[in-house]
C-alpha cells in the first residue's frame, strides 16, 4: 500500500501551532472560571425557584448576620453521611452571608456521644448545635419542620420549614450578651398567652416568666418589660404604685384591655398618668372596608404608618380586633409624653356605651362618633434616671432603685397599648394569616430595644391548588374542547384553500 505524501510546510505548522495555542488557552479559561465559580458563595451560582422561597434568607437573617462578629460553629449531625438538602441549602446561604459562619458535620455512628456535651436528649440524625464561645443552643431535626393533622384522614403530614427561623434564633442566642426577659403580670385574671405567641416570643430570644405582686414590694431588676394582658379585677394601690414607680424610671410595658362594662380605676390610672384612657364603650364600625363580614364589631382597623408597623403595610397585611376600647387622648397630659396612634377605626365608627345591654349592633342615638384609636404607642424621654415629674423622685418601699439594668443612665419609658386583649389570641391572628402577632413581635422587639426582629415565622410546605368557580371551569372546558378545536380546523381549511388557489 502506497504511503500518502503529505507535505509539511512553514506555514500549515504555523496556523496549526496557533490553533493549538488558542484551544489550549479556551480550556485553561474554562478551567479556571469553574474553579473560581467553585469559591463563589452560593447565592451567586444559584437561584432560588421555589414559591415560598425556602432557600432564600428573609431580610432579617441578613441584617443579623452583618452584626455577626464572633466565630459561630454549626455542627450538623449526621448518620451514615444521611443528609436533608433542604437544611444542607439553607445553611450554604448562612455560609455565604457570614465569614463568621462555619458548618461542621458530624457523624453520630462515628461520634455517638459527641451530643451530649450540649443536651441530655437524645438527638437524631438531621438536628443542629450551634455554637459559639461557651454559649450554645440546640436544634432538634423534629424543629426544623412544622406539623399538622389531617382531620379527614387521621394522620400528620409536614406542613411547614422552619428551619431560618430557628437557624437565625440561634445563631442571635449564641451572639448575644443578654437575653432580656418579660414578666408577664398575673394574678387579675389577665388573659393567658397562646403556646403559639410563647414560642414565637421564645424565638426571638426573649425570657419569658410569669409574675405576681402579692409578695412583691417592687418589679424585678431585671425586667426588660412587662406584659400586662387585660386583667378583669382591679390592682391594688401598692401593685399600681409598684407598676408606675417601674414606668416612671424608664421601665418598659405592653399593656391590652378589654371591654367588660366594669371599670378598674388603679389600672386606668396607670395608663392615665401616661396620657390615655380606655373609653368605657365597645367600638364598631360603619365602614364596611374596616370589619369582618360576620360582625360590625370584628374590627380591622387602618394601621397606621410607623417603625412598628411598617413590615404590615409594605406587605399589606391586616390586623384583626374584637370587642375593643377606643383609647382617648386626654388634653390634659404632659408635654414630655409623645402619643403616636398604630390603629385607628375609619371615621364611621362608632362607641356603643352600655354594649352589655345593647339592643342593636347598628349605630343608633347615643353612640358616640368615631374615629377611634385603637393602638397606640407612648414614649416619654427621662432626663435621668429618677424621671422628669415630682413623683418618680420617690424610692421603691424597700429603699432600692427600680432602674431597669441597674445604670443611672438617661432613661426612656415606652409603652405599647391596645383596646382589645384578643389582638394576642391564635384563633384571632389566624384569620388575618398571622398579621396580628407580627404587630405584637414588632412591639415586644422594639420594647426591649432588639434592633431588628428575629422571630422569622415557618414557611408553608403544603401545595397550593387554584381555585376556580363552576364558571370559570365551564368557561376553560368549551375553550379547551370546542374553541380551540374549532380554530385549529378553521386555521387549517383557509391554508388549504389558499395553496389549492395557487
Amino acid at each position: 500500500m502506497k504511503r500518502p505524501n503529505i507535505k509539511w510546510n512553514k506555514k500549515n505548522i504555523k496556523h496549526g501551532s496557533y490553533s493549538l495555542v488558542w484551544a489550549a488557552a479556551v480550556i485553561a479559561i474554562i478551567i479556571i472560571l469553574n474553579l473560581i465559580a467553585a469559591e463563589l458563595p452560593s447565592r451567586f451560582t444559584s437561584k432560588d425557584m421555589t414559591a415560598n422561597q425556602y432557600y432564600t434568607l428573609s431580610d432579617q437573617s441578613k441584617d443579623m448576620l452583618k452584626n455577626v462578629s464572633e466565630d459561630v460553629t454549626i455542627y450538623k449531625l449526621t448518620d451514615d453521611g444521611s443528609t436533608d438538602n433542604m437544611v444542607e441549602n439553607l445553611l450554604e446561604q448562612y455560609k455565604s452571608y457570614s465569614g463568621h459562619i462555619k458548618v461542621v458535620e458530624k457523624d453520630l455512628v462515628k461520634y455517638p456521644t459527641f451530643a451530649g456535651n450540649y443536651t441530655s436528649d437524645t438527638l437524631k440524625a438531621g438536628s443542629l448545635i450551634v455554637e459559639c464561645g461557651e454559649k450554645s443552643r440546640v436544634i432538634s431535626s423534629s424543629d426544623l419542620y412544622e406539623t399538622s393533622y389531617d382531620s379527614s384522614t387521621y394522620q400528620a403530614y409536614t406542613s411547614g420549614f422552619d428551619g431560618e427561623g430557628q437557624i437565625t434564633s440561634a445563631v442571635a442566642y449564641v451572639t448575644s450578651e443578654e437575653i432580656p426577659k418579660i414578666y408577664v403580670l398575673e394574678g387579675h385574671g389577665e388573659g393567658e398567652l397562646s403556646t403559639e405567641l410563647t414560642g414565637q416570643v421564645e424565638k426571638e430570644n426573649i425570657d419569658v416568666e410569669s409574675l405576681s405582686l402579692v409578695s412583691r414590694t417592687s418589679i424585678p431588676e431585671d425586667a426588660a418589660a412587662l406584659l400586662i394582658n387585660s386583667p378583669q379585677k382591679d390592682f391594688s394601690d401598692e401593685e399600681t404604685a409598684m407598676i408606675l414607680d417601674y414606668l416612671k424610671k424608664g421601665g418598659k410595658a405592653f399593656i391590652t384591655s378589654t371591654y367588660t362594662g366594669e371599670v378598674l380605676p388603679n389600672f386606668n390610672s396607670i395608663l392615665e398618668y401616661y396620657g390615655v384612657a380606655p373609653m368605657d364603650s365597645m367600638v364598631g364600625e360603619g365602614d364596611s372596608n374596616y370589619y369582618h363580614p360576620q360582625s360590625s364589631f370584628y374590627l380591622l382597623p387602618s394601621i397606621q404608618s410607623s417603625a412598628l408597623t411598617s413590615s404590615l403595610t409594605s406587605a399589606n397585611r391586616r390586623v384583626f380586633t374584637f370587642i375593643s376600647q377606643g383609647i382617648e387622648t386626654l388634653d390634659s397630659r404632659r408635654d414630655t409624653l409623645d402619643i403616636t396612634s398604630l390603629l385607628k377605626t375609619s371615621d364611621s365608627a362608632y362607641a356603643k356605651v352600655d354594649a352589655v345591654n345593647m339592643t342593636t349592633t347598628e349605630k343608633e342615638k347615643g353612640d358616640i362618633d368615631g374615629p377611634f384609636d385603637l393602638g397606640v404607642l407612648i414614649t416619654e424621654k427621662l432626663s435621668g434616671s429618677e424621671g422628669s415629674s415630682e413623683e418618680s423622685t420617690e424610692e421603691s418601699s424597700d429603699g432600692s432603685s427600680n432602674e431597669p439594668g441597674g445604670e443611672d443612665t438617661a432613661a426612656e419609658t415606652k409603652i405599647v397599648y391596645f383596646g382589645s386583649g384578643y389582638l394576642l389570641e391564635e384563633q384571632m391572628d389566624s384569620i388575618v394569616s398571622g398579621g396580628n402577632y407580627e404587630l405584637v413581635m414588632n412591639c415586644l422587639s422594639s420594647l426591649v430595644d432588639h434592633e431588628t426582629t428575629v422571630a422569622i415565622p415557618a414557611k408553608s410546605l403544603e401545595t397550593e391548588y387554584l381555585t376556580m368557580t363552576a364558571a370559570n371551569v365551564n368557561l376553560w372546558s368549551i375553550i379547551m374542547v370546542a374553541a380551540l378545536p374549532i380554530a385549529a380546523v378553521a386555521s387549517g381549511g383557509v391554508i388549504w384553500y389558499r395553496r389549492r388557489k395557487r
